[in-house]
């Protein structure tokens, strides 16, 4: 039976803390009339201007049991930012992040820690002012370091890194001003020799986001 990835308490404090430096943002400023906050949240955003994302990413890198359990969930924090010209058809993009992950399995225990770079072009749609949903692509490099323990095996580690691909897409929802939540999910491919055959290490990434939009 599938059961969620177990997380430790470093990433559930980033997730709640970041989530609650932004809630704040959800309630119009008393001064404002609340009908112009309606209305604003329903028209499109301008296109004009520079813009760019900050974002702090929290989540899970989900592989394929077969080459990774005991570490096949691992718990993910990242960064992930954006810049858009203004008048640019895409916007460029990069994102950094680490999961890691351990566990136990015919009397060995397995420790193994993911590091990832993705940078790539991501298209944003601004239909309404707060709702901003988009996809992306581009090259990952990534970096896996794995330690085992126990069993025939003795105690070993070792570490390899590789270059792939990676497409994701989601969506910002803007909660007052400039400080926005979302949802991120994205694949990435980099295979990696493991236990004699090849394997991928970047797998299905799911995560939420909170951060800053900035704008000209």
């Amino acid at each position: 039976m599938w059961s969620p990835p177990r997380f430790p308490r470093f990433t559930l404090a980033l997730a709640g803390g970041a989530l609650l430096a932004v809630a704040g943002g959800f309630a119009p400023d008393a001064r404002a009339d609340n009908s112009n906050w309606v209305s604003e949240m329903y028209r499109g955003e301008d296109a004009v201007g520079a813009k760019a994302d900050f974002s702090l990413l929290a989540g899970a890198r989900l592989l394929n049991s077969r080459d990774w359990k005991p570490v096949e969930k691992q718990p993910q924090v990242g960064f992930d930012a954006d810049y858009d010209g203004g008048d640019w058809p895409v916007a460029l993009c990069g994102s950094v992040l680490f999961s890691t992950a351990s566990g136990s399995t015919t009397g060995v225990d397995v420790t193994a820690r993911t590091y990832e770079l993705q940078l790539g072009l991501r298209k944003i749609w601004r239909p309404l002012k707060r709702l901003r949903p988009y996809i992306g692509a581009g090259g990952s490099m990534l970096w896996v370091s794995y330690k085992i323990d126990g069993g025939i095996v003795g105690t070993g580690s070792d570490s390899q890194y590789g270059f792939g691909y990676w497409a994701g897409t989601g969506a910002f929802f803007r909660v007052g001003r400039s400080w926005q939540v979302g949802a991120d999910a994205r694949w990435s491919q980099v295979n990696l020799d493991v236990t004699n055959s090849s394997a991928n290490a970047g797998g299905l990434q799911l995560g939420v986001a909170a951060g800053y939009h900035w704008s000209e």
